[in-house]
């Protein structure tokens, strides 16, 4: 097979740039619409939390993985995130005041309901 001066040029160049793309860090899969309990995918491809989250060095590992999973049919969803961008976050606690009244509980459950937060 040959190849021109310009095409292998060109291929170093993608390579390179693939080799400079790796994403190295803590990578997990984790699915949306779930409670915090159940959102990431553990060892044995079961879901649970993120301290129990099997972590992948690479992004392409973790891809490779899902890739797996949802083709095996083991899964039906999922995404890949950065673990330590999930780190302390987990589901917000709602702090009232107390004590309230029941108008404002009342605002409160619309908000929630609805997804409209008024202060």
């Amino acid at each position: 097979m040959k190849i021109t001066k310009q095409r292998l040029k060109e291929i170093i160049k993608e390579e390179l740039q693939a080799l400079t793309e790796v994403d190295r860090g803590e990578w997990v899969i984790e699915r949306e619409g779930v409670s915090w309990d159940e959102k990431f995918l553990n060892r044995g491809l079961k879901w649970g939390t993120l301290e129990r989250a099997e972590v992948h060095e690479f992004k392409q590992e973790a891809a490779g993985v899902l890739r797996y999973a949802l083709e095996s049919g083991k899964i039906d969803s999922g995404n890949i995130s950065d673990k330590r961008e999930l780190e302390g976050g987990g589901e917000e606690a709602l702090h009232l005041k107390a004590p309230s009244s029941q108008g404002e509980i009342d605002r409160l459950a619309y908000g929630a309901r609805t997804g409209r937060w008024r202060k």
